[in-house]
């Protein structure tokens, strides 16, 4: 059997169970019950009102987790560069201290 034959036979199966799963209660619903047309309903309603909140869920989700997180760097980057101390050239001044004495020591202005 080819690698083509095995997945077209997968998805044929992988579909059928799809359909078996999620509407065979419709179908019982539906078929069996005698008069039970407001149930059905209301059940149908249920279905397919979680289902497109799911999918829209699924589908905008993930790109404004990754949106929130890239500002949420971008706020922080932002916070430790304002936090450094600059001289008034706008080099960067880094204050060392030892023995309760602070020395302040000026490096190269950034081009």
């Amino acid at each position: 059997r080819t690698a083509e034959a095995h997945r077209n036979a997968l998805i044929a199966k992988r579909v059928l169970f799809e359909l078996a799963n999620n509407y065979s209660t419709l179908f019982y619903m539906a078929f069996c019950i005698p008069n039970n047309m407001g149930e059905l309903r209301a059940y149908l309603f249920q279905l397919l009102l979680v289902m497109q909140v799911v999918f829209q869920l699924l589908e905008s989700g993930p790109p404004a987790a990754q949106l929130a997180l890239r500002r949420w760097r971008q706020r922080r980057v932002n916070a430790k560069s304002s936090a450094e101390p600059t001289a008034p050239n706008g080099a960067a001044l880094k204050i060392a201290s030892s023995n309760g004495y602070s020395a302040a020591s000026v490096s190269a202005a950034p081009v």
